[in-house]
């Protein structure tokens, strides 16, 4: 239906006129912004481009039906994703969303020291700005599982239009369209917001959990890294946690070793630097920021009624905040502070914790479900080359990043995939059903065509490791049959074969595995954790009861690992399917991509910044007599400071300069607490940091010019 007449007032929402019930107009993301900014949370400026723009224009371009048509084809995941985005790509913007996005990227360029003199004319208040802001771009999606593209360091209009339909065509890539048809979605759930903020030129940044993920205690967990957010992304660049409690005392800390730091450089590029020892080693956050980044954490808390995720930015000595999400307790886990099952200092010994090893683990059924279809699909049309090369191109690329890959055989469940071609029909009671090792038994050329898969990668890197398990097992003599055809399939010595451990049936023969030669057993969490209680996590009316660290759980752990002391065997842990072992701030896939080749690079190439280069990058603001974390005992209380207010820039913030009201303008320039803050949180009120001398600016992360 065309929206000819729709208001152009629809297309643009400032933060100021959403809140956290308009998902639907904004997205996830956008309206979590919105209720942050209008509860004076410091949330950098900006607007949405809402999903009703969005909707003008697949409409305004006719491309609504044949995108519908597109995701109901037989076509496979590459194929549709790659046929919805060229289509996309090649529609214009229409005007009336140009226009409504011009208009609020001009108000957004305002500078703020302007407004306190600015007359009451607006116009003249557009003015008084000078360079457009650099903003960031990014996808704000009805369904937080979809996941949408970010675009950091924006600046002007040319080529926006181009930048927007990319975020748009973001909501169909090859992963959100499994998750589609995995959950039988309509086009309608695909819909997509896009936030525009005022990029912040952050010397840290990080994650907060407001409730430790794992250990589901009140304790707060801080990430943090030098540079922009984008920094957690990249691999093997280690974030420093900390463990805090609702007092606000450092329990537990751990500096890791920060490799890279992404900075914006000289010339406005956003970029990776790779860091020197003594700056990969040196504290990110002080004790001030710690404490007041656990204020801030416990606002949000306290305001949305349930633990949140909450990304943050350090600029100087503004903190502010990115994004808040309440925090998913199935598939979020934090390892760096993860108590043993067993309190025994010998629990691990001869065996691995899943902390200790590298984000290498592959699900088969993640490589082939890609092409959008099923094994049974290739095995029916004589195609198991094809499902070998599938497998295979999927390995090779994880074996060229890590030196060591574990992999688990395909675990098909009848419901999460009956949207693959050529999947049989839906099971009654699939979590009990035809799926892992047994359906490879009973079909074992696509089980032998998997281990062949992994056997070509292992040839071709042969000083490599790789292991090999059997997915949902419960007997011994299903790993014996198992073992005979990767003997029959001639695994080179790079590779072991073991058992994943998924079902209380399989906690319980540990012994006969042994006895099998099995080489290892992986615990595989999730399916654990589901068997064990009877709980589908899936189900939302008992998804509440679904709990890793439920003791019968935490017994079946400590069993196998127990076992596999006595027997020398080794054990580790299975990530599960969606876990974050680091955090991952809103999924940038523009940072990924860019550096790309900068990853590939040899480090001992890359230029490296010492200490003293990063110390006016990432130490402006370090307190004379600064609160350090000791986790050897309590700390003296100290008091929390105030928040600093979020910035006011929208419609009504001009009405008020038209009628000669000031005060929310002024309060940009105020650090002090409103009379509302000192009612909430009296005991909460503290002096401000001591200012430092200011460093002179540094070539490598100029300050923004727009601050």
């Amino acid at each position: 239906m065309s929206k000819e007449g729709v208001d152009s007032g629809d297309y643009v929402k400032w933060f100021s006129e959403l809140n956290k019930y308009n998902f639907d107009v904004a997205g996830w993301k956008g309206a979590n912004l919105g209720e942050l900014y209008r509860e004076k949370f410091p949330v950098p400026p900006g607007f949405v481009l809402t999903c009703e723009a969005f909707d003008f224009f697949l409409d305004k371009n006719g491309i609504r039906e044949r995108i519908n048509s597109i995701l109901s084809s037989s076509d496979s995941l590459k194929d549709k994703s790659s046929q919805i985005r060229e289509l996309i790509g090649k529609s214009e913007i229409p005007k009336e969303i140009k226009e409504a996005f011009s208009e609020a990227y001009d108000v957004l360029d305002v500078n703020k020291k302007s407004l306190g003199t600015a007359s009451s004319d607006a116009l003249s208040i557009l003015q008084n700005s000078h360079e457009p802001p650099f903003i960031s771009i990014r996808g704000s999606p009805i369904n937080e599982n979809i996941k949408t593209k970010s675009l950091l360091n924006v600046k002007g209009m040319p080529g926006i239009n181009k930048k927007i339909k990319s975020v748009f065509s973001s909501a169909f890539s090859e992963d959100n369209l499994e998750y589609y048809g995995r959950k039988s979605l309509s086009l309608n759930d695909l819909r997509v917001g896009v936030v525009i903020q005022k990029m912040i030129d952050s010397q840290k940044s990080g994650r907060i959990f407001s409730k430790n993920p794992s250990q589901k205690d009140d304790n707060i967990i801080i990430k943090g890294i030098f540079g922009l957010g984008a920094g957690l992304t990249l691999r093997g660049n280690e974030p420093d946690t900390y463990l805090m409690n609702k007092n606000f005392d450092i329990l537990k800390s751990k500096v890791n070793n920060k490799t890279q730091a992404v900075v914006r450089d000289s010339s406005g590029d956003i970029r990776p630097v790779a860091l020197g020892e003594e700056a990969r080693t040196h504290e990110v956050l002080s004790g001030y920021e710690l404490k007041r980044l656990g204020q801030i954490a416990m606002s949000i808390d306290e305001h949305y009624g349930e633990p949140q995720e909450i990304d943050f930015a350090v600029d100087g000595r503004e903190f502010f905040v990115l994004q808040t999400k309440a925090i998913d307790f199935k598939k979020t886990r934090i390892e760096e502070f993860e108590e043993s099952p067993q309190e025994d200092e010998d629990f691990t010994e001869g065996t691995e914790k899943e902390s200790d090893l590298p984000d290498n683990v592959v699900k088969i059924e993640d490589l082939v479900k890609k092409k959008g279809k099923h094994p049974l699909y290739f095995l029916k049309e004589n195609k198991m080359q094809d499902y070998i090369a599938s497998i295979h191109d999927g390995l090779k690329k994880v074996a060229d990043k890590f030196n060591e890959v574990k992999i688990r055989t395909s675990d098909f469940r009848s419901d999460k995939h009956a949207h693959l071609e050529g999947s049989g029909d839906k099971e009654r009671n699939p979590s009990q059903g035809y799926r892992g090792i047994r359906f490879g038994l009973k079909n074992v050329d696509v089980l032998e065509s998997e281990l062949k898969a992994v056997k070509e990668v292992a040839d071709e890197f042969p000083e490599k490791k790789f292991s090999v398990a059997a997915a949902h097992l419960i007997s011994a003599d299903e790993f014996r049959k198992f073992k005979q055809i990767a003997g029959e399939v001639g695994m080179p010595n790079n590779v072991k074969v073991g058992a994943m451990i998924e079902t209380p049936a399989a906690v319980h023969i540990v012994d006969e595995l042994c006895q099998e030669g099995v080489d290892f057993v992986s615990i595989g969490l999730e399916n654990l954790t589901r068997h064990t209680l009877a709980v589908d996590e899936d189900n939302d009316n008992i998804s509440e009861l679904y709990d890793e660290a439920h003791p019968a759980v935490l017994r079946s752990i400590g069993h196998v690992f127990d076992k596999a002391h006595e027997n020398n065997l080794k054990a580790d842990i299975f990530e599960s399917e969606e876990q974050e072992q680091v955090p991952n701030i809103d999924e940038e896939e523009v940072i990924l991509s860019a550096l790309e080749e900068e990853e590939q690079e040899d480090e001992k190439s890359a230029e490296l910044y010492t200490m003293q280069q990063v110390k006016s990058m990432f130490e402006s603001t370090k307190a004379k007599d600064e609160y350090r974390p000791d986790v050897n005992g309590a700390k003296d209380k100290q008091d929390i400071p105030s928040l600093n207010e979020a910035i006011p820039i929208g419609q009504e913030h001009f009405k008020d300069i038209e009628n000669g009201k000031k005060e929310e303008v002024e309060i940009i320039h105020s650090t002090e607490e409103t009379p509302e803050e000192n009612e909430r949180k009296p005991e909460e009120k503290i002096e401000e940091e001591p200012p430092e001398e200011e460093e002179p600016e540094s070539e490598v992360v100029p300050e923004d010019e727009n601050k």
